[in-house]
């Protein structure tokens, strides 16, 4: 619940701004670590998706955006699966 409510306030506050973020597979790592990226369940109106498609591509990665790239699938990408299984090593 508070991730969600996290990932809708970035989406309101970030979207006019479009700044990159200095490390967005860390930081969307974050994301899926904490919904045990289980985004069906938590998820349901695809939240972590819109933030992908603006986070990624305003950071230098125009090629992970899922709503442009359909191969593209972040629950998937081994960039930010790299950073959840730091997140799980951590044990945060």
């Amino acid at each position: 619940e508070k991730v969600i409510g996290f990932a809708n306030l970035f989406w309101i506050y970030y979207y006019d701004l479009l700044k990159p973020v200095p490390d967005p597979h860390r930081f969307l790592g974050y994301f899926y670590f904490a919904l045990n990226l289980e985004t069906a369940r938590y998820d349901a109106v695809d939240i972590l998706d819109s933030i992908v498609s603006k986070v990624m591509p305003a950071s230098g990665y125009p090629e992970k955006n899922p709503f442009t790239n359909y191969d593209y699938i972040p629950e998937k990408d081994p960039d930010i699966l790299a950073e959840v299984e730091k997140y799980k090593a951590a044990g945060e």
